[in-house]
């Protein structure tokens, strides 16, 4: 048991070493108001998704999966990702209203529906549209150009409706938070897309009693060039410096995994 757990300790860290050498290294300075690196060390590199699901296989071999190999395969798996900028996608299961406006009056309102499993809508005129996995502006312009078939200037609105405090039902996708928090599980991204380490760790009901805050992972999946991100953050660092302004925003797809404090 013993050897098999070295062997695969020795394999995460060669494919981290090469990971490393191959992409440069990302520093706070940038938009993603990661902190600078601290007395241990924040980094950042990215790691091949193939590496990932090969490193996780091989390394685990039968045995009980670890958790932070979980985080790592569901950020490989891109799941709550949606891209970057974005204004929100739809998903299928999820429920919206479409309304259509011309010269200030409504012309079409619909009822509260749900994007069906084909992942489209029923719309007056329109019939069946598909929907599914595209930009909430997207849509909204997508339909305005349908409509301008019937109207002169028709003005569309789209409103996400529902439980968005579900991840399922969330366009602005969710992150998952695993480890010793007291509620670990998906957490869907608020409509303003805005949330950090800190606010995700109070929405899962606080940290654990023996909580590592000094040796936070994030892996954040790059599904544009098939990569995981790997960010260590050191909280304990930053509060002992008072830098609580500096704390880590998180994106949609975001898996923060919060390791155990050795006594």
């Amino acid at each position: 048991m013993r050897n098999k757990t070295m062997t695969f300790f020795v394999k995460r860290l060669s494919i981290l070493g090469m990971a490393a050498l191959y992409f440069t290294n990302v520093l706070a300075e940038d938009t993603t108001n990661i902190p600078p690196p601290s007395a241990t060390n924040t980094e950042r590199i990215r790691i091949p998704v193939a590496d990932v699901q090969t490193m996780i296989s091989d390394g685990n071999n039968g045995e009980d999966v670890e958790e932070e190999d979980i985080a790592m395969a569901i950020a490989a798996n891109g799941n709550g990702w949606i891209p970057e900028g974005s204004a929100g996608r739809l998903l299928n299961g999820m429920q919206i209203m479409v309304s259509v406006m011309v010269q200030g009056r409504v012309e079409h309102a619909t009822e509260i529906q749900r994007v069906n499993h084909s992942g489209e809508i029923g719309l007056p005129l329109l019939k069946n549209v598909k929907v599914t996995g595209k930009d909430l502006v997207e849509v909204e312009k997508m339909l305005t150009e349908k409509y301008s078939e019937f109207y002169v200037g028709p003005l569309v609105n789209l409103e996400v409706m529902g439980d968005t405090t579900n991840p399922s039902q969330s366009p602005w996708g969710f992150v998952t938070i695993l480890g010793n928090v007291a509620s670990p599980g998906p957490l869907a991204m608020p409509p303003t897309q805005l949330l950090t380490i800190s606010g995700a760790v109070k929405f899962a009901g606080g940290f654990s009693a023996s909580a590592n805050k000094g040796s936070i992972r994030i892996f954040r999946p790059h599904p544009e060039d098939d990569t995981v991100e790997t960010i260590r953050v050191d909280l304990d660092d930053l509060a002992k410096k008072g830098k609580h302004a500096e704390d880590v925003s998180l994106r949609a797809g975001d898996v923060v995994y919060i390791p155990e404090r050795i006594f």
